[in-house]
C-alpha cells in the first residue's frame, strides 16, 4: 500500500540521515523493485548512484513518473550536472546539452557558471557571456562575461587569481624557462644592474625566479617579496633569496624600495 511505501521511504531517508549510505541503497532499491512507480524513491537512488551515467537513468526514471515534482527536477537536474561534467573538455557540444537540459529543470547560478564555461571553451562567446550574465554577483561570472564580450572595464577578482597561480605555482618554473622560453627575470634584472640598493621589493614575486637574477646583477643587498598566491609565495620562500615574503595585493604594501 502507499502508507507502506511512505513508511518504507522514511526508513530510507533515516539511513541516510544516520550515515549508513550503503544500506540506505540498498533499501531505496528494494524500494523501486517493490513500488515502481515511487519517484522519490528513484530521485534518492539518483542521488546515491555511484555513476553519474546511472544517477541520470534514475532520475529520468522519476521525471517519467512525476515530471512537476520539485524533487523529481531538482534530482534530474543534479544528475544532468555530473554527466557533464564526466564529459569534460573533450566533449564540449555534449556537455553544453547536459547543462541546458539541467537548467531547463532548476535555475542555478552555478550551472549557469559552468555553462559559461562551456560554451567559452567552445569559441561561442556570445553564448557564454548570456550565461556568466545570468550567475548573479558572482565577480568571477562578471569578469568572465565582460571578457567574453571585449569589455576590459571588469578587474580580474582576486580569489579568481589566487586560486589560478595557486593551481600553476608546482608547474610554473618549468613552464615559463623551458615552455616559454621567458627571459623576464634577466631582463628585470638588467634594468636595474648595479643599482645597489639597501633594500628591494620583488612585486609579484611568483616563484622567485627573478630573486637570484636581481641579485647576481647586485641591483640590491636585501629583498623581499609579495605576492597574492600563497602556494607561489611558499615557493619563493623555500629559494631562501627573500628576508620576507607576504600573501597580499601590492597596494597595501608598505615594504619600498631604499
Amino acid at each position: 500500500t502507499m502508507s507502506d511505501a511512505r513508511e518504507q521511504f522514511a526508513a530510507c531517508e533515516a539511513l541516510l540521515n544516520d550515515g549508513a549510505v550503503e544500506a540506505c541503497a540498498a533499501a531505496a532499491e528494494a524500494l523501486t523493485q517493490q513500488y515502481p512507480k515511487h519517484a522519490r524513491a528513484w530521485c534518492l537512488r539518483a542521488a546515491l548512484a555511484t555513476q553519474a551515467e546511472e544517477a541520470l537513468k534514475h532520475a529520468e526514471r522519476a521525471k517519467a513518473l512525476k515530471p512537476d515534482l520539485d524533487c523529481v527536477r531538482t534530482a534530474l537536474a543534479r544528475a544532468l550536472v555530473r554527466r557533464a561534467v564526466e564529459e569534460g573538455k573533450a566533449h564540449s557540444e555534449a556537455r553544453i546539452s547536459l547543462l541546458e537540459r539541467a537548467l531547463a529543470e532548476q535555475d542555478d547560478p552555478k550551472t549557469w557558471y559552468r555553462l559559461g564555461r562551456a560554451r567559452r571553451e567552445a569559441k561561442d562567446l556570445v553564448g557564454a557571456a548570456d550565461a556568466f550574465e545570468r550567475c548573479g554577483d558572482d565577480a568571477r561570472a562578471k569578469f568572465w562575461a565582460a571578457c567574453c564580450r571585449g569589455d576590459p572595464s571588469e578587474d580580474a577578482p582576486v580569489e579568481h587569481l589566487e586560486a589560478l597561480y595557486d593551481g600553476y605555482a608546482g608547474r610554473y618554473d618549468a613552464h615559463l624557462s623551458d615552455a616559454l622560453r621567458s627571459q623576464a627575470p634577466e631582463l628585470v634584472a638588467e634594468s636595474v644592474r648595479g643599482t645597489k640598493a639597501r633594500k628591494a621589493l620583488d612585486c609579484g614575486c611568483g616563484t622567485g625566479l627573478s630573486g637570484r637574477a636581481l641579485f647576481d646583477a647586485e641591483a640590491c643587498s636585501k629583498l623581499d617579496g609579495v605576492d597574492l598566491s600563497e602556494a607561489m609565495c611558499e615557493k619563493a620562500r623555500a629559494t631562501g633569496l627573500y628576508e620576507d615574503v607576504s600573501k597580499g595585493e601590492l597596494c597595501p604594501y608598505r615594504g619600498v624600495l631604499h
